[in-house]
């Protein structure tokens, strides 16, 4: 019936990288490693990014026409308070599972594994081929977990090291998406649909086009970056579906206007303000400009400043497109 995903179960779809290709997603790959899962101070920012965005895609897809979350009457509003607050416990639980060497509660567990079973568990950057998949398996049935063997086996070598800092790091990166699945299944949607909301809660980092091999290997983050905007779209450009139980009814759009969007206004009108506020506290400098100014563009346009005092500010990393 769907000759488009026959092709990509027989593998019909993954494109042949060339020589040149192959040889530049090598260090590409190191790079985008080094930048993320094996770098020991990303998952901080990465934590807050990550709870920043979710709360505007959770918002849109209860109640968006078509979302994941659609039609299963739930409160938006409290639905993404409720996956933004499990995202501690998961992450909790996440973390025992990956560093701590403790055993999750039985209820986390069931959750855990059902989750793991039915697809919502996202790799960092890329879509494993099943053949990896297969060999990793393998590997992991005949030797035991490094990572819960204590300081000793962490440190002895920097593979050790540095798979330490990974598992730690996807630890943080799917916590919010546990804790979207948790919520859904709660709120009784399928098992299926759960996951799908748990993949596309943030980036989905296992989705890929047929070049995206091949653009993966020139483009740093190109796939991110494209999911990234995809996502981002999909939560603002559309408007609050109609009420089920009035669906002739045709409303004004301004009655129509979905959580997300009012938020996002919202948040621009209270960064402005605080604009405003960190400018009247800013000292001047030598030359008379505000020490606000002096900060890097950059700086300003992916987190949120507070000033502190006259000289410093306190920086909260905010969720690459809504920033």
């Amino acid at each position: 019936k769907k000759a488009e995903y026959a092709d990509a179960l027989n593998g019909m779809t993954g494109e042949k990288l060339n020589f040149v290709a192959k040889m530049m997603s090598g260090p590409m790959s190191l790079m985008r490693n080094a930048f993320t899962q094996y770098n020991p101070s990303f998952f901080i920012g990465n934590f807050f990014r990550d709870t920043h965005g979710a709360i505007y895609n959770a918002l849109a897809e209860a109640e968006r026409e078509g979302g994941i979350m659609h039609g299963y009457g739930i409160d938006s509003k409290k639905f993404t308070k409720d996956v933004i607050a499990g995202s501690f416990t998961t992450l909790k639980a996440l973390l025992n599972e990956a560093a701590f060497d403790r055993d999750m509660t039985p209820e986390m567990k069931e959750y855990l594994l059902e989750w793991e079973a039915a697809g919502g568990r996202t790799g960092f950057s890329y879509s494993e081929s099943i053949n990896n998949v297969m060999e990793n398996m393998r590997r992991a049935a005949q030797t035991k977990s490094g990572l819960r063997k204590g300081a000793e086996f962490v440190f002895s070598k920097p593979k050790q090291f540095f798979e330490y800092i990974a598992a730690v790091n996807e630890a943080f990166e799917n916590s919010i998406r546990l804790s979207a699945y948790i919520q859904a299944r709660k709120a009784g949607v399928t098992k299926q649909r759960a996951a799908q909301l748990s993949k596309n809660i943030t980036i989905n980092f296992n989705k890929s086009g047929e070049f995206g091999p091949a653009l993966n290997s020139m483009y740093l983050f190109f796939n991110a970056s494209v999911q990234g905007i995809t996502r981002f779209g999909r939560t603002f450009q559309q408007l609050k579906s109609e009420l089920p139980n009035n669906p002739d009814e045709t409303k004004p759009w301004k009655t129509r206007i979905s959580s997300a969007q009012k938020l996002a206004a919202g948040s621009v009108l209270f960064s402005a303000m605080q604009t405003l506020i960190n400018m009247a506290m800013s000292n001047r400098d030598d030359d008379d400009e505000l020490v606000y100014n002096k900060y890097p563009d950059y700086r300003k346009e992916r987190g949120f400043q507070i000033m502190v005092d006259g000289e410093n500010s306190m920086f909260v990393p905010l969720g690459y497109g809504y920033n």
